[in-house]
């Protein structure tokens, strides 16, 4: 229904940052590892609905990150 966890947009967009910086010539040991610095709630109303959860519409809509409806399309910060 719900999970929590790293942004994987940020999380690629940040290894190809460092990726160009390597490609530039910089030692790749020079770079820190870092960690991510982004989460996110990511909510199916489609597994909800499946496994008959009632979630308060209004309290997922403002709560998640990511939402996505009974068809699996997304309708809230789909990248």
């Amino acid at each position: 229904i719900a999970a929590y966890g790293p942004d994987y947009f940020l999380v690629g967009y940040t290894a190809g940052k460092k990726a160009a910086r390597i490609l530039k010539g910089e030692n790749p040991g020079d770079i820190p590892a870092g960690l991510a610095s982004e989460y996110s709630l990511w909510v199916s109303l489609k597994n909800a609905k499946a496994q008959e959860a009632d979630l308060p519409v209004t309290l997922v809509t403002k709560a998640a990150d990511k939402l996505w409806d009974e068809q699996g399309k997304v309708v809230k910060g789909g990248k």
